[in-house]
């Protein structure tokens, strides 16, 4: 897996996590 394919499934985590929270 190269880096940045990581660094953009990480970004999208933390986007997915963030929205989650303005959800609530």
């Amino acid at each position: 897996m190269t880096p940045e394919r990581h660094n953009c499934l990480f970004m999208k985590l933390i986007l997915f996590q963030s929205f989650a929270l303005y959800s609530v």
